[in-house]
């Protein structure tokens, strides 16, 4: 999940985007720069339902 999708799902700017993604990594203690956030895991931080993100993946 790169810094856009969240930005875009948000709807929030890349700066908020870029604090929201290192805010999930933490949560996941997923510290390494190689390791990346998932929908899954962004829609069980964020409780927004993956059906809901969904519509943002396929665009």
């Amino acid at each position: 999940m790169t810094t856009k999708d969240i930005a875009n799902i948000k709807g929030c700017s890349d700066r908020q985007a870029r604090q929201i993604k290192s805010d999930i990594k933490a949560y996941f203690n997923k510290e390494e720069r190689h390791n990346f956030i998932t929908f899954k895991e962004f829609s069980e931080y964020t409780k927004i339902p993956l059906e809901d993100i969904e519509v943002f993946i396929l665009d």
